[in-house]
């Protein structure tokens, strides 16, 4: 199966809040020789504020910011090409914590499928991920840098640089690409049964099925400060949930005392993992006994008892697998009804909201994208019945057709869109013209970003030429 690898540069930090500016993408053969690559940018829509720090790391003109292709068409290309490169295996660097969420949350702000890299028999995993498992085996697979304190420096630029992997620019979406690309075919090549392993959590069904396959496997760490693999037993999936996992820490001390929990104790055992929960839909990588075994990291337990026991254990009594299922049904189902609240919250974080999309309203939407006739969006738009979606269409219309809408609609929303990016809350999660200008007086203060005073002067410049605009939109 072919790879694609994607990287998005973005106005800001915040995943649900990151606006897009620029898009890299490859597709690549199973031995990673490139077939085709992408790169597309785009300016950054009315009511959006840039992050000055996100800038800083970029260096997107300010000129590009204004004056590319418009956001909807922009995501309208990265939807079609990555569609004609399906079915592959998606991959970035860090992209499960962000681009796959930029990803998922600009195709659901687009009225596209947010879903695309994960359906269809599309599957995903993460470079990132992989070397924050390999950094503990001590193989000489990749050089991970250090920092003063010996702590692994994992950052892609640190990365490239200390394995000979050209990164001509850094931050710059195509160049984080190929460095991605050229790290992913070091690692094939040099522990292609380490590799192996990985891709078997590339999706909920192919990991299901590795589960079966074994009594117990090693779970690798998930952030760069871990440096120990956990022997661990599948105990059962969420049967409200399926795709939420429950493994027994087979490290675990007096193991015998913690089973014979009742049910009420459980959510107690997964706060000091003693039980670990893992979701199957986002890449836990799990390594089977065959590979762990041999590296120089294995050994069984200080009491001579073997994992295999006492993964046998586990999955024999009864009375604790059902108690794990029940205590997951009850976490899911205080989850479930504090999701009936996102119709509360700003409009991007109610992607995953309680309702999913009716058939009809999809239908909808499909005449909605499918459309060249501004006039016909317009009137499809009215007929959506789903709050979000229709909120996505009329601002998609306000953007692309906003000739198709009364001088009253442009006006109310020109001033919606000013109240959002002109308050003075602190506590929103996206920027706000006040936010920027504070980060902005920081940034110029600082020593270390004295070199790039004239950048920042833009930027201000820029934030500056922004907040006019919104005031006359409140026609002060």
């Amino acid at each position: 199966m072919n790879y694609v690898i994607y990287d998005f540069e973005s106005s800001g930090v915040q995943a649900k809040y990151a606006h897009p500016i620029q898009f890299a993408a490859a597709l690549a053969d199973e031995n990673f020789n490139i077939l085709e690559t992408f790169n597309e940018r785009c300016r950054l829509r009315d009511g959006v504020v840039p992050d000055p720090g996100s800038l800083l790391i970029t260096k997107a003109t300010i000129d590009s910011l204004k004056n590319e292709q418009s956001y909807y068409e922009f995501m309208r290309k990265i939807y079609a090409k990555l569609q004609s490169w399906s079915p592959a295996i998606f991959f970035g660097y860090n992209n499960i914590i962000f681009d796959d969420e930029v990803l998922r949350q600009n195709f659901y702000q687009t009225l596209l499928n947010p879903y695309l890299n994960t359906t269809n028999e599309n599957t995903r995993i993460d470079i990132w991920r992989i070397v924050i498992a390999l950094a503990p085996l001590g193989l000489d697979i990749i050089d991970i840098p250090k920092n003063s304190q010996g702590k692994n420096i994992t950052k892609l630029e640190a990365i490239s640089k200390k394995n000979n992997i050209e990164h001509e620019s850094a931050h710059d979406a195509l160049s984080d690409v190929t460095a991605t690309l050229e790290l992913a075919k070091i690692i094939q090549k040099k522990a292609p049964d380490f590799w192996d392993d990985c891709l078997k959590a590339r999706s909920p069904k192919m990991l299901s099925e590795f589960l079966h396959t074994d009594e117990y496997f090693y779970r690798a760490p998930q952030a760069r400060s871990s440096i120990k693999y956990t022997p661990v037993s599948f105990i059962a999936s969420n049967p409200n949930k399926e795709k939420e996992l429950a493994f027994f820490n087979l490290s675990t001390n007096d193991y015998e005392k913690e089973i014979e929990k009742r049910s009420s104790a459980i959510a107690s055992i997964i706060k000091k993992k003693t039980v670990i929960i893992e979701k199957s839909h986002r890449f836990p990588i799990l390594l089977s006994q065959d590979y762990f075994k041999s590296t120089n990291l294995y050994k069984e337990t200080e009491n001579n008892t073997s994992y295999g026991e006492i993964a046998k254990k586990i999955q024999s009594s009864e009375n604790f697998i059902e108690n794990v299922k029940q205590s997951l049904v009850d976490q899911w189902e205080e989850f479930e009804t504090s999701k009936k609240l996102t119709d509360s919250l700003p409009l991007e974080e109610q992607i995953y909201g309680s309702m999913p999309l009716s058939r009809d309203d999809q239908e909808k939407i499909n005449v909605f994208n499918d459309s060249t006739d501004p006039f016909e969006k317009l009137k499809t738009s009215k007929h959506i019945d789903d709050t979000r979606y229709k909120q996505h269409a009329n601002r998609i219309l306000y953007e692309e057709h906003s000739n198709e809408l009364t001088n009253k609609e442009k006006l109310n929303y020109q001033k919606s869109l000013a109240e959002r990016v002109l308050t003075n809350e602190e506590d929103v999660r996206w920027m706000t013209i006040p936010k920027a200008k504070d980060q902005i007086e920081a940034l110029k203060n600082d020593e270390k970003y004295q070199k790039e005073i004239d950048y920042i002067k833009q930027i201000e410049d820029h934030i500056n030429s922004e907040e006019k605009k919104y005031k006359k939109y409140l026609g002060d």
